[in-house]
Parts: C-alpha cells; sequence; structure tokens
C-alpha cells in the first residue's frame, strides 16, 4: 500500500509553536501577490549535497563528503582554528551570499556597517552574546573553508572543481558588541570560481519560506531540494522520478550511524517529520511526495511549481 510522506496524523496534542510558527509564515507569504517570485537563491551542489547539521567532529586531517552517487562534495578546512560549517547560520550565510550575487553580479558583497547589521541581512537576532560568538565562529569556518565537487559519469571522464568561497579574508570581530563599527570590515571579496557557480547553477527559492524553517537545518535542506527536485521534473517529460532513501541518506549532512540510531530507519523518521514543516511552507508537494510499498524508496511526482520560472515584477 502506498502512502504519501509526511501526511500529518490525527492527534488531540497541540501543535507545537515551532511548528506553529512556520504555518502563519506560510499562510502570511502566501496571500501577498509575490508568493510564487523567486527573492533568494542556493548554488545547486549543496542543494543537491548538504552541509553537516550538527558538528560531526571529524578527527584531524578528515574531510568532510556527502554524495548522489553522481556528484560529490567534499569540504576541507584550511585553519587549524575553525573547523567544518555546520547548521543554520552557514545555510542563512550562502544563501545571502548567492542572493546578493545574483542580484549584482558582483563578486564584492557589503555585509554592511557593522556585524549586527550583517545578521539582520541574514534574518538573524544579534542582541544575544551567545548568538554573536556563535555567529562569528561558523561564518569564519565557512570562510576558510574549501568545497571540492566532483562530477561522475558513466564513461571515462570525470569532472572535478575545488571552490574558495573568498579569495582574501579581513574581518576583525567584536564578539562583544555586534553593534559596534569600528574595525569592521565591511565588505567579501568573493573567488572567481564561487561567483561562477552561483551565477551558471543558482536555484530559486522564497528567501521566508527558507528563513522559517531555520531552526531545522535538515528541513532548509528538505526545502530546497524538493523545491528543486519539482521544479526540474515539471520541465521534463517524466511524471514521476524514484529515488533510492539510501541515496537520500547519503547525500544530505546527518549521520544516523552512532548510538542510539538504526541507520536508515532513524534517517527516514526523521526526514519524514522535517517533510511535514517543508510542506507548511510548499503545500502544493504535499500530494507529489509518496513513499513506496515496499519502503525502499522516495517517489516525486509532476505537479505544481512553487516557484514560477517567469520573471515576476
Amino acid at each position: 500500500m502506498s502512502k504519501g510522506v509526511g501526511k500529518p496524523k490525527k492527534r488531540a496534542s497541540i501543535v507545537a509553536p515551532s511548528h506553529r510558527k512556520i504555518i502563519e509564515d506560510a499562510l502570511s507569504m502566501r496571500e501577498r501577490a509575490d508568493a510564487k517570485c523567486p527573492d533568494a537563491y542556493m548554488a545547486r551542489v549543496f542543494v543537491q549535497v548538504t552541509l553537516p547539521h550538527q558538528d560531526p567532529r571529524l578527527p584531524t586531517g578528515m574531510m568532510y563528503t556527502r554524495s548522489t552517487g553522481l556528484l560529490t562534495l567534499t569540504i576541507a578546512p584550511t585553519s587549524a582554528r575553525y573547523g567544518l560549517p555546520y547548521g543554520r547560520i552557514p545555510r542563512l550565510a550562502l544563501m545571502w551570499m548567492f542572493t546578493e550575487i545574483k542580484r549584482t553580479k558582483s563578486r564584492l558583497l557589503d555585509l554592511g556597517s557593522c556585524q549586527a547589521e550583517f545578521m539582520r541581512k541574514l534574518g538573524l537576532r544579534h542582541n544575544d552574546s551567545r548568538n554573536i560568538a556563535r555567529f562569528k565562529e561558523q561564518c569564519m569556518r565557512l570562510f576558510c573553508c574549501v568545497i571540492s565537487i566532483e562530477v561522475h559519469s558513466a564513461g571515462a571522464r570525470e569532472e572535478s572543481r575545488r571552490l574558495l568561497i573568498s579569495d582574501a579574508l579581513t574581518v576583525l570581530w567584536d564578539p562583544l558588541d555586534a553593534n559596534q563599527a569600528s574595525g569592521w570590515v565591511n565588505t567579501l571579496q568573493i573567488s572567481e570560481g564561487f561567483f561562477n557557480e552561483v551565477m551558471t547553477s543558482a536555484v530559486p527559492l522564497k528567501m521566508e519560506a527558507y528563513r522559517s524553517l531555520s531552526k531545522s537545518p535538515f528541513a532548509m535542506d528538505i526545502y530546497a531540494w524538493l523545491v528543486y527536485r519539482l521544479f526540474v521534473l515539471g520541465r521534463s517529460t517524466r511524471q514521476t522520478v524514484t529515488i533510492p532513501w539510501q541515496r537520500l541518506q547519503g547525500q544530505f549532512g546527518a549521520d544516523y550511524n552512532g548510538p542510539g540510531n538504526q541507520g536508515q530507519h532513524s534517517f527516514k523518521k526523521n526526514f519524514k517529520l522535517q517533510l511535514d514543516k517543508v510542506f507548511a511552507q510548499y503545500p502544493e508537494a504535499s500530494n507529489l511526495v509518496v513513499d513506496s510499498p515496499d519502503g525502499r524508496h522516495l517517489t516525486l511526482r509532476a505537479g505544481r511549481a512553487h516557484i514560477d520560472p517567469r520573471p515576476c515584477g
């Protein structure tokens, strides 16, 4: 028996405040005339394979890797002080950077007059000292890593690219006062390779929807991935696409093989839980995502697109 993935069951319990907020944000967004116009972008590689959700705590010298089977993402830190980026802050920073690159068509990005303004640009609260310190730490992890993209083909040819977020970085942070402008360098020079990657393969999203899911990096990843996969499917001649759960587990930035986890079972359970949150922002997809009868595959059906491919405005 085939059943829809992530459909909420009838329960007597009260909806969690965080989930209620997601639903309220989604209803507000859909009432606007520009509801289907894209206003944010994510590089395709970070939609197909994702950053870690939590600190992977890899041994020194080990690299973080995720793969779809056809594409492999590897992230390596280049600084002894900073490890791998993880969680919601690098995702929000990447989304903001990609959106600014698409909007300005420039490699030089304006971070604002102070750290607090940069945090506001990302939709983050700046009046909590813990948030400020965490923000600096995660941004430095992101800016100081090397990203490798390997594309595998059926033939003898293989393609590989190495990308730096920025060619050079000079940022003076004050972790105690995010509003302090003195010493704040308000520009970021994006590397040419990274700039070209964004300009040629950015996936359109809704910024409000992406930010609304930011309490769960996993939900953020599923939202971006689902928008991309259903958009591509809608423009093809196919009506469905089937994806093994094993492959999904390999491409999303989550580890479910540690103590207390049951591998693919734990991954599927959490995926479906986060998918319910995504449906609140992308309700058109709720009938387009189906688990296979044997529980081994996820099937996507062609349907109404979340983003209007035509220019808006």
